[in-house]
């Protein structure tokens, strides 16, 4: 009896237990579900706080970005102001330092001797004539190294020929090259608004070339070979014009006159018979005729 009576109690006991425990069973899967849709709802708060964040950065560096570029705008606006002033008020002449400027130098002569062969191939001569010249132009560039000094270089180049032909007969004309090379330094002690004084120290080197056959007979000569040298060395003194008052301060005029120390000779030669016409000049000009004043005293030149 009293076991019974402790079997039931124990029962009695065990079975609230039981009961709680599997309600607690219930409610736990309830509850873990509740807390993980509270982690969710928290990690998608956390994500939205993040995009936010990312959307204030890139909005502020596309501020940055559009803050730069209005800087860099009137820094560049500013620089080209100032330029804009400088060109304005200051001196033509300093805006080419630094630059190059395609020149005419004018217009150069190179002397070379005429005549032509005679004589027979066992005896040969020659008959000279006058001293010819031939025009070469020359063109180069001035280079600024600064605002005092500058380079001058240059190179000119000529060639002529022909023929002449008629229903009797035929000739060629005479083949005639002709090179001039020059070379200064231009200095510019004193400037203006649109002009710059210019004391050239320079030099000039040319050559010329031909050849005339024999006429046609039996038993010629050998041809004739025609030379000419030419050097120059000396200085100008002048000034050179800008344009800026016009617009275009790129272009420039300059004009000057010299002083020169010229050697010239020209030769001719069939086989060992020679003849030379030698000229050694000093001057304040060397023209051969009054117009060759604007082919050598005036030039034109387009900086760069």
């Amino acid at each position: 009896m009293k076991c019974t009576a402790l079997v039931a109690a124990l029962i009695l006991g065990l079975v609230p237990a039981a009961q709680a425990r599997a309600q607690e069973d219930e409610e736990r899967p309830r509850k873990h579900k509740k807390h993980k849709g509270d982690d969710e709802e928290g990690d998608k708060e956390k994500e939205e706080e993040r995009d936010k964040e990312k959307e204030r950065e890139k909005e502020e560096e596309r501020e940055k970005e559009k803050e730069r570029e209005k800087e860099k705008a009137e820094r560049e606006e500013a620089s080209s102001k100032r330029a804009e002033e400088k060109r304005e008020a200051g001196k033509d002449h300093d805006l080419w330092v630094g630059h190059v400027g395609a020149s005419w130098f004018g217009l150069g002569t190179v002397p070379i001797a005429s005549g032509a062969p005679s004589g027979t191939k066992d005896n040969p001569g020659l008959v000279a004539g006058p001293t010819q010249y031939v025009s070469v132009p020359a063109i180069g560039i001035r280079y600024w190294m600064s605002r005092v000094v500058g380079i001058d270089a240059g190179i000119g180049f000529s060639a002529s020929t022909g023929s002449i032909r008629s229903t009797a007969n035929a000739s060629d004309k005479q083949t005639i090259f002709g090179f001039l090379f020059h070379a200064g330094v231009p200095l510019s002690p004193v400037q203006g608004k649109h002009i710059a004084l210019l004391i050239i120290p320079e030099i000039n080197f040319g050559f010329a070339n031909s050849r005339v056959e024999p006429d046609q007979q039996k038993d010629p000569p050998p041809s004739a070979s025609l030379w000419g040298t030419r050097f120059d060395i000396g200085a100008r003194i002048g000034g050179e014009i800008t344009f800026g008052f016009m617009g275009i301060p790129e272009l420039a005029l300059e004009g000057s006159l010299g002083a020169y120390f010229t050697h010239q000779r020209a030769t001719i030669s069939v086989a060992e018979a020679s003849y030379a016409d030698t000229s050694v000049q000093a001057t304040t000009a060397n023209f051969k005729d009054p117009w060759q004043l604007f082919n050598s005293v005036f030039g034109a030149r387009y900086y760069f």
